[in-house]
């Protein structure tokens, strides 16, 4: 388990969710 690597992931994820509502979507 990587803490940085998780911490990025779920950077990535908000950024999207929040440019795009559908991209959150698209990850699920």
């Amino acid at each position: 388990d990587d803490p940085v690597a998780e911490h990025v992931k779920i950077v990535v994820v908000v950024l999207a969710g929040t440019s795009r509502g559908s991209r959150r979507a698209d990850v699920s």
